[in-house]
């Protein structure tokens, strides 16, 4: 990002987007409950709602290891069924970044979401991505929780090396 203040004014822009169509959202699903609307529509409404909470955490995680001084690799790399949220290098390091997202914790934390499926599914992907680029140094899987909505100050917790896989892995 050799231009780091446009991408901040972006950034914002992005966010004051975002809280705009989650708040449009929150409302069409209000309207739809008290309309007697259930099913596919509602379930749509939700899902969006969902997808954009998740897009702006990702956008917050972004920013925090930009200011971090990570150098951003990929967003959103895809493998199979699994995809990377972030993949980064911190100095030598190939940093794989799952970001998990939360208006509340009224369920639990962003983080306990990271589960041994998603686990291995991240794993997975950060294989392939590692003999797509020919890597074969160090890595680090982190997990960044995002806990808040895009109308408040998020809190974010960031967890280095919050897994790896186990020698029977390979």
């Amino acid at each position: 990002y050799p231009n780091y203040p446009e991408f901040v004014i972006l950034s914002n822009r992005l966010t004051c987007f975002l809280h705009l169509l989650t708040s449009l959202t929150s409302r069409l699903l209000s309207c739809s409950t008290r309309l007697g609307l259930a099913g596919r529509s509602t379930l749509l409404f939700k899902m969006s709602i969902q997808h954009i909470h998740g897009q702006w955490g990702e956008s917050v995680a972004l920013d925090y290891l930009i200011k971090s001084g990570l150098k951003i690799l990929e967003q959103n790399w895809r493998y199979k069924r699994a995809e990377i949220d972030l993949i980064a290098m911190d100095d030598q390091i190939l940093v794989f970044i799952e970001v998990k997202t939360r208006a509340y914790k009224d369920f639990g934390l962003p983080e306990v979401m990271v589960n041994k499926r998603k686990q291995r599914l991240v794993i997975d992907a950060a294989l392939a991505y590692m003999r797509s680029i020919g890597h074969e140094w160090e890595i680090r899987f982190d997990i960044i929780a995002i806990l808040g909505t895009p109308a408040s100050t998020p809190e974010i917790s960031h967890f280095r090396d919050a897994f790896f896989p186990g020698l029977d892995y390979f």
